[in-house]
């Protein structure tokens, strides 16, 4: 689960943030420990979330660059859902 967000002070407590909050809080009930990892611009940790694993990440550059910064994560799962599908995305979904 990535959680967009902007870096520092400027955008905390605001709605360009909330990805990033909801996943610090999901590290934080889950004794998760968010912390920077090597190859990635992203702070991450995994957790159990009851029977499942669950890699939780922030990307460190403003959200227009994250997915550059979380591609590398998870290299069998493009971060493209048209390169998943074939097809692009669809919003709303359903």
């Amino acid at each position: 689960m990535v959680g967009l967000g902007n870096p520092g002070g400027e955008f905390a407590g605001s709605r360009h943030n909330l990805g990033a909050e909801v996943v610090t809080e999901l590290a934080e009930r889950h004794r998760g420990r968010l912390k920077a990892e090597r190859g990635l611009h992203a702070r991450v940790c995994t957790v159990r979330i009851g029977p499942r694993t669950v890699l939780l990440a922030i990307p460190q550059p403003f959200w227009t660059g994250a997915r550059a910064s979380i591609h590398p994560a998870d290299p069998d799962h493009p971060a493209d859902p048209e390169e998943r599908t074939g097809r692009p995305p669809v919003w709303p979904p359903g």
